[in-house]
């Protein structure tokens, strides 16, 4: 399944790990991970600091930038909460909540 990663901004700048272990995951349980070059902010700082136009273009520009893909994965609850509780984008899910709940993963074959 082919499945797009939203790594957001701060983990893209603090933990790039992360997004790196993320794709590791996926990609070892057999998914094709994208990752589209064009993102940027989900908008929930903006959000959360008062400035929603603003925050609202960055919703925008996320639907534009992955709007044609059945399932995002990001590995960040509140960017995810803020996109599917504040805009109402559903396709997009947390990294263990697309594992256990979506996908019905139990073992990712960590040790």
């Amino acid at each position: 399944m082919q499945i797009a990663l939203f790594i957001t901004c701060i983990g893209d700048t603090f933990f790039p790990e992360v997004g790196r272990a993320t794709v590791e995951v996926l990609e070892r349980l057999g998914h094709e991970v994208v990752f589209p070059s064009e993102q940027t902010c989900c908008g929930q700082m903006h959000l959360n600091s008062g400035y929603r136009p603003e925050a609202d273009r960055l919703a925008r520009r996320f639907v534009n930038v992955f709007g044609e893909f059945e399932l995002v994965v990001s590995p960040s609850s509140s960017c995810v909460g803020t996109l599917r509780e504040h805009y109402g984008i559903e396709n997009v899910y947390e990294l263990s909540e697309l594992l256990v709940h979506r996908l019905g993963v139990e073992d990712v074959g960590a040790s």
